[in-house]
């Protein structure tokens, strides 16, 4: 079980299947080092606030405290960005490694960082999303199959 306290005080979210959420990861009002990692999002953005992205970041990153988002698998409600941070920025956050599924066709090149284009990003940003691709989701088993192994179902 998550609290929380766990979550404002950054000590992280790894490996847990969460469901139903406004957003992933949200970090704001001088908030840092929260970690994501490893973890399933299903259907963000089907709350009734926040702003529907995986990894939603509106506080300022310092270096030696940046956020991170790695490796994780989140199903998008609706298309737009899966992650955003406030510019300017010192810092970025850290992602990368992430799997992005949204359920139209037409969203797979449109989700983004930031208002651009996942690869465009990727071109733009070298070593800030490494890794992290957008695809249609096709087969609800692919999240069901990983949701089990995740929870050792």
């Amino acid at each position: 079980m998550i609290s929380l306290l766990n979550l404002l005080h950054g000590d992280g979210v790894e490996d847990h299947f969460l469901v139903y959420a406004s957003n992933g990861l949200k970090s704001d009002f001088g908030g840092h080092d929260n970690h994501h990692i490893g973890n399933i999002y299903a259907y963000v953005g089907s709350g009734t606030w926040g702003s529907g992205m995986c990894m939603a970041n509106g506080a300022a990153q310092l270096e030696g405290h940046e956020d991170l988002y790695q490796n994780n698998l989140c199903v998008l409600s609706e298309g737009g960005d899966y992650a955003s941070y406030n510019e300017p920025h010192i810092s970025l956050p850290i992602m990368g490694d992430n799997d992005v599924y949204v359920l139209s066709e037409d969203d797979v090149g449109a989700v983004g960082v930031n208002g651009v284009a996942v690869a465009d990003f990727q071109n733009i940003y070298p070593g800030v999303d490494d890794g992290s691709t957008v695809q249609l989701l096709e087969d609800w088993e692919i999240i069901i199959d990983k949701a089990r192994a995740l929870l050792s179902l």
